[in-house]
């Protein structure tokens, strides 16, 4: 056990870092922290996302590494993953039927 979470962060032979600490200080500090130095994070904290949310995508972006999170509603029933998911198809189905409409009004000439 290290008593700095910070320090612990920063170590070598941490490769991800899972915050469950909840509400906001020091979550949000410790998560950009390790953003900041490349450790992808994974969180299921819906206040630090909601209020920095974001400020710590801009910091994975920057770090290059990821922020991952889950959240739980119903009884636990994890929802944010499934709505994702389900818009990216809609947005794919949105795009294949758009290109077949093109398609259609404008054929390829022979």
């Amino acid at each position: 056990m290290v008593p700095d979470a910070f320090e612990a962060i920063r170590r070598d032979d941490v490769d991800v870092v899972v915050e469950l600490i909840g509400g906001d200080e020091p979550a949000r500090s410790l998560i950009a922290e390790a953003l900041g130095v490349g450790k992808p994070v994974v969180t299921a904290n819906k206040h630090v996302l909601a209020h920095h949310g974001l400020e710590l995508e801009t910091a994975a972006r920057a770090g290059g590494a990821a922020l991952r999170y889950e959240a739980s509603v119903c009884g636990g029933t994890p929802v944010l993953d499934t709505i994702a998911r389900g818009l990216a198809a809609k947005s794919r189905a949105t795009g294949a039927r758009h290109s077949q409409r093109q398609h259609q009004l404008h054929p390829h000439r022979r």
